[in-house]
């Protein structure tokens, strides 16, 4: 199924349209409405098309940022939106957090919507194999799309997976069927991770007709073993990723850019050459949440919430084709004052085709899943494995492309430049914080740019913020109200 044609309205469906702060106030158990139609397989394609709306307006935008804003990459300026105030801070951070409300309560609405959608299918009356074949395929979308939700849930409301605790461990309140007066008590992490790969096999033998295309806007098997590939690594099952990863990378299907104005494409413009999946978007009323605290332009001037730290800038080499496509230096403002020669993230600096009117609106169609980070779990992976040839070829197959030198090193070197090529290739992705968890390292934000631009008051809250690997922040708290109306366990330290 391509969505190329304007079949969006959903049969029964509460779609929920966010602004970049998630005006969002909705519960996980809330009730949608029952008057749903599943009749014929036309309704089968709109409540699927209504899941990669919710997708589509539960990407980008705060969804990603609130993950990255906690993290070592990003400096706050004193521009800085109070929506993300607390999860920089970390000292202040709480269980009603609207960053943490928001993004818990959005992806529990698109789990019901699926789950509603999955219980109603088989009601639906087919009249020939053409059909039928349709109907298996959505149902596979529907089961990939339910794993990366609760994969996303999972890598901020949970620990990082440990098998030798993970049958212990919290985990997500796991909603499978659709019944607004069922609160399900927390499993454990295990478990959750057992659903998870359980929907990804569902989806493997659903969607094995469904061939991956480099202009993919729905799931197809390519997805289903892009996101296989990322839970397998999440779980330490080197091997299986590994697997997984390079069978996906040595199809060759989704060739990676190996020049500037190629990646420029991709990043600035949404050409699709290395997505596995980018989800359709067309302005003005298919819009999805946008990345606009990085640029913030008004009046010419640029007052952004956020700029990088001066070592992330620094971490790219000349050569490196990304550093002039995710970075800009420019001249940015505060309500004061205006500094010269400040990087600011560029990663996102709004598709022109995706503009209304004379308004940039920075849109971008939503990557969910690229090659290169493929690229990455399979050197990740490997190393992980003990099979360090492996490692360094994936590594430096992916360094040859974006412009650099292959690297020969060894060790505890080799190891370090694996996670540096995956911060250099998925900054500002919503990676990074997960990254820091399941590494066991703490955030330290260091070498700031220019101070007097940065929010700083007290500092070791701001650009000399120190946290270490066990500081039980790591974990995002369950909301306020969940832990009152739905009687979860909350996580330690909250």
């Amino acid at each position: 199924m391509k969505m190329k044609k304007n079949i969006y309205a959903l049969v029964g469906i509460g779609v929920f349209v966010l602004s970049s702060c998630n005006n969002l106030e909705q519960s996980p158990y809330e009730f949608i409405s029952t008057e749903d139609a599943f009749d014929k397989i036309n309704d089968a394609e709109h409540w699927t098309n209504g899941t990669y709306i919710h997708l589509r307006k539960t990407i980008y935008g705060a969804y990603m940022l609130c993950n990255d804003a906690q993290s070592d990459l990003l400096n706050a300026t004193v521009n800085l939106d109070p929506y993300y105030r607390d999860l920089h801070r970390w000292e202040s951070l709480s269980t009603s957090d609207k960053g943490i409300v928001d993004i818990w309560e959005a992806n529990y609405q698109t789990i019901a919507n699926i789950n509603k959608a999955l219980e109603g299918f088989p009601k639906i009356t087919l009249k020939n194999d053409q059909e039928r074949d349709l109907l298996r395929e959505y149902t596979g979308e529907l089961h990939l799309a339910r794993a990366y939700v609760y994969t996303r849930l999972v890598t901020v409301f949970c620990k990082a997976y440990d098998e030798n605790t993970a049958s212990t461990d919290l985990g997500l309140p796991l909603e499978t069927i659709y019944n607004i007066k069922t609160k399900n008590q927390r499993s454990s992490l295990q478990q959750t991770y057992d659903l998870i790969l359980s929907d990804i096999t569902k989806a493997e033998d659903l969607l094995q007709n469904k061939l991956g295309e480099v202009d993919s806007d729905t799931f197809t098997i390519d997805a289903v073993k892009a996101l296989k590939s990322r839970v397998l690594l999440f779980m330490k099952r080197w091997q299986d990723a590994y697997k997984v990863a390079s069978e996906l990378i040595d199809a060759n299907l989704y060739p990676l850019a190996t020049s500037q104005d190629e990646l420029r494409e991709i990043w600035h413009n949404d050409a699709t050459k290395e997505s596995i999946v980018q989800l359709f978007v067309s302005a003005p009323h298919e819009l999805p949440s946008a990345n606009n605290n990085y640029i913030q332009e008004f009046n010419g001037k640029l007052y952004p919430d956020f700029i990088p730290s001066q070592w992330v800038v620094d971490l790219y080499e000349n050569d490196d084709i990304r550093k002039e496509i995710f970075y800009k230096k420019t001249a940015v403002a505060t309500n004061r004052s205006l500094f010269r020669d400040i990087y600011i993230v560029n990663k996102y600096p709004g598709n022109p085709s995706l503009s209304v009117g004379d308004t940039e609106n920075y849109a971008h169609a939503p990557k969910i899943f690229r090659i290169a980070e493929t690229y990455l779990i399979a050197s990740e992976a490997a190393f992980q494995n003990n099979d360090f040839a492996n490692a360094q070829k994936y590594l430096n197959e992916l360094r040859q492309a974006r412009g650099l030198q292959s690297v020969v090193l060894t060790g505890n070197d080799l190891w370090r430049e694996i996670k540096n090529e995956r911060l250099r290739e998925l900054a500002f992705e919503g990676f990074r914080l997960f990254d820091l968890k399941r590494w066991k390292e703490g955030v330290v934000r260091k070498e700031p740019q220019n101070v007097k631009l940065l929010e700083g008051t007290p500092t070791n809250e701001y650009y000399e913020l120190n946290r270490s690997p066990d500081d039980y922040r790591f974990v995002w708290p369950i909301p306020s109200r969940d832990i009152k109306y739905g009687e979860l366990k909350q996580n330690p330290g909250w």
